[in-house]
Formats: structure tokens, sequence, C-alpha cells
């Protein structure tokens, strides 16, 4: 449909959506459901009672010769996960690897794991087949396939 575009291309999309076509490689990893979120052993994220996070994966690789600044917070993305199981806003969260709110330096080949956490019901959960994820940037609104 409008807006769409091929699996292949959708994370070339994405990277494009926050500045960073040509130098910074998306990759999705996949899915986990999980209760709560922990980063090192600071920072956990719970969901509510009766709820559960659907947590998607990005990694994020510099495929440039030189450091490559990625601020996703100047770009204030908003994420919505469509599926069988209805659409979900994503979580903006204080974690350093949250994909919304990520803010850092690549260095040259360098790698990073970000994530967006979905919270949703426990029962809805189990619905989540074909997930896509709708990404605006700027009014621009784009949806890709996972």
């Amino acid at each position: 449909g409008a807006g769409e575009t091929k699996p292949a291309d959708d994370m070339l999309v994405l990277a494009e959506l926050i500045g960073h076509k040509g130098d910074i490689k998306i990759t999705y990893e996949g899915s986990q459901v999980t209760k709560s979120y922990t980063e090192g052993s600071a920072y956990v994220v719970e969901a509510e009672s009766g709820k559960t996070f659907f947590v998607l994966k990005f990694k994020l690789t510099n495929t440039t010769d030189k450091d490559v600044e990625v601020n996703n917070v100047a770009k204030s993305p908003s994420f919505k996960l469509t599926s069988d199981a209805g659409t979900v806003k994503a979580e903006v969260t204080f974690l350093s690897n949250d994909f919304t709110t990520y803010l850092g330096t690549l260095k040259v080949g360098e790698s990073v794991e970000t994530i967006l956490l979905f919270e949703v019901s426990e029962t809805a959960v189990e619905k989540i087949t074909a997930p896509k994820l709708q990404i605006t940037i700027e009014k621009n609104t784009k949806t890709i396939k996972l």
C-alpha cells in the first residue's frame, strides 16, 4: 500500500528518516517479550500490572571510515507498533539504548544495540504476528514491515 516498502529496503527507510542514509546500517534483530527491562544494574523499566513489554531490537552500525554522531533526540521520532493485537505507541524511556532517544557517537565500524519498548496487555501480546512499525518524524510518516 501507500507509504510501504519492500522489506529489504525497510531499514534503509528507517536510517534515512533519522538522517543517516549511507552512514549507519540498521539491522532488525528480532523481538522479545519481558515484564521488565533492565539496563546494567541501575535502571529498570517495569510494565504495569497485567501488561508486558514487546521489545524490538535494532542494531546500528557505522559503515563509514569516520565517526558518526547519532542524535535521535533532536529528531524526536515517534513509533507505533501495529499488528493483530492493535496499535500501541512506543514508550519513551531514559534507557541509554532506547532508539527513540538514542544519542551517541559510533566509531568506525562500531555497532550498538538499541531497543523500542511497547507496553501491551499480556493477553494481546500473543496475538502480535507480522508486526509493522510506523515511524513519524517531522510530520513525515512511514510504515515498515518487520
